[in-house]
């Protein structure tokens, strides 16, 4: 399977290639350059609470790990991904309570990048708290829509996210994804 990311402009923003192993938990991701060269390699492993993945540059070097663990209902509850390259480990932990989702952001290499996130049930609402203490409270966030086209048997083949800016009323097209499906007869 390929992914196709475009920018407004139509211009090629990210180009993956998908590939399934015969065991249905694996799967490996190409990340391609505009002429179709593989840049990183991530491979995945998916298991019932979580899944591992280890990103490849071109050359073969592991550039970076991740695990990352949800709860029964599939949201992330731990995430913990290691850049092997500057030797730099980042945390983040969720706690979701009455709708509402607290995540806490911390960072090996650099103290000051410590976050505490808070978003408010409607999704519209970002909070946090940096490492000094100090709260601050992001804009509310603009709406946004995923509109899908799909073939004949059911699969999207085209996602189009569309951001509703509250303030004007206007609709933009933020970001466009092509997905093209092989499919075989046994």
């Amino acid at each position: 399977m390929e992914r196709r990311v475009y920018r407004p402009d139509g211009s090629l923003s990210l180009h993956e290639a998908f590939r399934y192993e015969a065991d249905p938990r694996s799967y490996t991701i190409h990340i391609l350059d505009a002429q179709g060269a593989i840049v990183r390699t991530r491979k995945v492993l998916t298991y019932s609470e979580g899944e591992e993945s280890t990103v490849f540059k071109a050359s073969g070097e592991i550039c970076e790990k991740t695990r990352t663990r949800r709860d029964s209902e599939g949201r992330v509850i731990e995430a913990i991904s290691e850049d092997t390259v500057r030797g730099e480990e980042i945390r983040m932990q969720v706690d979701y309570r009455g709708g509402h989702a607290e995540a806490h952001v911390t960072s090996s290499q650099a103290q000051e990048r410590d976050l505490h996130l808070v978003a408010g049930p409607d999704g519209t609402s970002l909070g946090y708290r940096d490492s000094s203490g100090r709260a601050h409270e992001l804009r509310p966030a603009r709406r946004r829509i995923v509109v899908q086209s799909r073939d004949g048997e059911g699969n999207w083949t085209r996602k189009t996210v569309v951001e509703h800016n509250p303030a004007t009323g206007d609709k933009v097209v933020i970001a466009s994804t092509d997905r093209t499906i092989t499919y075989y007869s046994d």
